[in-house]
């Protein structure tokens, strides 16, 4: 990338050394570039590229290592990307893509013979979201296609067909966890084989750890290695945890290399028929900075190479061939059970929804509505696990959140955001955008230095998706107040988060771009210095909720993962499950909108919990949470919690002291309901929020009320 342009570049390595670069393309998008050598040793490259409101596919070959004209692969106005291409023995090219509308994604396929593209098709005519398509060639001409298939309920299959003939479509894991993003390769024997990504855990249940799956299909039976893979650890705790976004290579000594992404660097390992080799990092150590994928092709001699981007550069490694031949493979019946594939939509998941009895406890006001969701969430695109489709699916279809946003860093050792993966970003979040059911936002993470080097991190919030990343690499965008400055151009909003770990810039603070904060992650609390019983990673002091507030500031509080997809986010967090550490209750009025939800977080009238849904309800004479006002009167406080579990206590205070405190020792049940009146607040401007405890450790927060105090 150079000026906000992408290029397509190919660079051949001889003899251990580099030739020129060849620029085959430059423009806004140019991204996601494949290859494929035919027999006539014609290499052919195919991208994609942004035109005419969409994305095409752009195909080109290289003959004597000159470039010739580029073809084209249009199929109207939508993205076509996310593709894979593969040449057969009669010089046939066969491409298949991702063809994504507004609100779904088809496989489709076309084949160059001839020299003309066939008219491109679907490879599987079905009402759900499909995604990932991957290729291979078998050796009597066999061209398979898989892809990974979204049914609902956070379920993702794998699924089969050839191209070159008339298929049946086979789903060949068929069950109620996640596969994704299949990999594809033909071994000794003309054998199929393939790679997926799995959240199934020892006992076949989903789960949060993802590890790589190796199968061998051969039109009936789906079939596993006998050996079992050595260090697969699904119950690592620590920083390298998972392994997934396969690469698959057969090589012609028989071994089967399985290269992958885990939660740092990048993974290596070998079936050898009989046995596995053990698992090996062959990438710089270290969080972020990384492509999603390997790709790796074997030389005449049995070098297998690969390439990789790390740490912002291309990153070419070899490793070489085999001593010995892999032995026959020596499999077993696999645990999946194939099954020919349904095209029925995906299945919707229920909805959580607050009881009438609830309502009426709270005594919400009836034009508003209370909705939850997770604002903070991270992907493979940054330094997190998992699809960026999964944040909302995952968000969506199985924890029930009414919004969700994907924040992905956008710049992060020395790796940033591409244009291509930031409208890859907007695509997938439009896509899932389905008020009243869900609404998504448009982010990312701004990923400035740590305090006091810098202001710390803060996530960045669009109306819609049309706004460019504002980037901390970007003159433009590298300080608050330019950053600010930005934001207000297009009605964005920013949400500093884990402030007493990573620090923030409270002097730069600004309540109509910068109206809440995150106090609750996976990271900890980070209402107070020492916080309880949540509490916090690091600790800066003058860094915490309470000291913004002294500071005279005005912002609410929310709650939210920072999710990574790690369990116990490698030792830090409070919970296995990472999703689940933060959540933010928002009272909107009317339907749910992208315009209803950015109207109430900029009222701040929003609320901060552990990760639960504690249903919280906080005003002062009529005055929601988040309000300024004045008054002559003594205020008198309405304070409505139902909690999740039994209440040990429910504080109310008053320039960051208790004034009164609900509960003790022994809880006050599941509910609480009470008013108070400040007889004793002085004259002056005073700020009030409410502190929730449960006895199962959850905590919830309020985002204060201003009230000045007049004589």
């Amino acid at each position: 990338m150079q000026d906000q342009e992408e290029s397509i570049r190919v660079r051949a390595y001889r003899n251990g050394a580099w030739a020129d670069s060849l620029l085959l393309d430059r423009a806004r998008l140019a991204c996601k570039p494949r290859l494929a050598a035919a027999p006539d040793g014609t290499l052919w490259v195919s991208w994609a590229r942004a035109e005419a409101g969409g994305l095409v596919l752009v195909v080109t070959p290289i003959v004597n290592g000159q470039p010739g004209p580029q073809e084209i692969i249009a199929d109207g106005p939508s993205a076509n990307w996310q593709h894979d291409v593969v040449c057969d023995q009669a010089g046939r090219l066969w491409l298949a893509w991702e063809h994504m509308n507004r609100d779904t994604a088809q496989v489709r396929f076309s084949v160059r013979e001839n020299g003309r593209w066939s008219p491109p098709r679907p490879v599987f005519a079905a009402a759900h979201r499909q995604m990932r398509p991957a290729l291979a060639v078998g050796q009597k001409g066999e061209i398979w296609c898989a892809w990974d298939g979204y049914l609902g309920n956070y379920n993702y299959d794998i699924f089969l067909r050839r191209l070159d003939r008339a298929s049946p479509v086979w789903n060949l894991t068929n069950s109620a966890t996640l596969e994704q993003c299949p990999a594809l390769s033909v071994g000794a024997g003309n054998r199929l084989w393939l790679a997926w990504q799995s959240n199934a855990d020892a006992t076949g249940k989903p789960d949060i750890p993802r590890w790589l799956a190796l199968r061998q299909w051969d039109g009936k039976t789906l079939r596993a290695p006998a050996a079992a893979m050595p260090d697969r650890n699904l119950l690592a705790t620590g920083m390298l945890q998972s392994w997934e976004s396969p690469e698959l290579l057969a090589s012609r000594r028989g071994a089967l290399w399985l290269f992958g992404r885990p939660s740092q660097e990048f993974s290596a390992q070998a079936f050898l028929g009989d046995r596995w080799s053990r698992r090996q990092d062959f990438a710089l150590p270290g969080w972020g900075g990384r492509g999603e994928f390997v790709r790796a092709a074997e030389a005449q001699d049995g070098t297998i190479w690969t390439v990789r981007r790390d740490i912002a550069l291309i990153e070419l490694c070899a490793f070489p061939a085999l001593a010995e031949a892999a032995a026959k493979p020596k499999l077993q019946i696999a645990p999946e059970q194939p099954a020919p594939a349904s095209p029925a939509a995906a299945v919707a998941a229920a909805k959580w929804q607050m009881t009438a009895e609830a309502r009426e406890f709270l005594i919400a006001p009836a034009e508003q509505k209370l909705v939850f969701g997770d604002l903070h969430q991270h992907s493979n695109l940054s330094d997190g696990m998992g699809t960026v489709d999964d944040c909302y699916t995952r968000s969506r279809d199985f924890y029930g959140w009414d919004f969700a946003a994907l924040t992905d860093h956008e710049w992060f050792v020395r790796n940033r955001i591409l244009p291509s993966e930031w409208e890859y970003i907007a695509r997938i979040t439009a896509g899932f955008h389905a008020p009243p059911d869900f609404v998504t936002l448009h982010a990312y993470e701004w990923t400035a230095a740590r305090w006091p080097n810098g202001p710390g991190h803060k996530n960045v919030y669009f109306p819609d998706e049309a706004q460019p990343i504002l980037s901390v690499a970007d003159s433009s965008a590298n300080l608050t107040p330019k950053l600010f400055a930005r934001l207000r151009e297009t009605g964005a909003m920013a949400v500093p988060h884990h402030i007493g770990w990573t620090g923030v810039d409270w002097q730069h603070h600004d309540p109509q771009t910068q109206p809440n904060v995150e106090i609750v992650s996976v990271h900890g609390a980070f209402e107070y210095l020492g916080n309880e019983p949540i509490t916090h990673r690091g600790g800066i002091p003058g860094m915490f909720m309470q000291d913004g507030l002294a500071r005279g500031l005005r912002f609410g509080v929310l709650g939210a993962s920072d999710g990574h997809g790690l369990i116990w986010h490698h030792g830090i967090g409070r919970k296995r499950d990472p999703w689940v550490q933060g959540l933010a209750g928002v009272w909107i009025e009317g339907e749910l909108t992208r315009e209803s939800l950015f109207a109430a977080l900029q009222a701040r009238r929003v609320y901060a919990t552990s990760g639960v849904r504690i249903l919280l309800h906080f005003s002062a004479d009529g005055h929601a949470q988040g309000s300024e006002y004045e008054s002559a009167a003594p205020p008198r406080l309405a304070v409505r919690v139902a909690g999740t579990a039994k209440i040990r206590y429910v504080y109310l205070l008053r320039d960051n002291q208790v004034i009164h405190q609900h509960g003790g020792d022994f809880g006050v049940g599941d509910m609480v309901r009470f008013e108070f009146k400040d007889e004793q607040a002085a004259a002056g401007t005073h700020w009030y929020y409410v502190r929730v405890v449960q006895e199962d450790g959850e905590m919830a927060w309020s985002s204060p009320i201003w009230i000045t105090r007049k004589e």
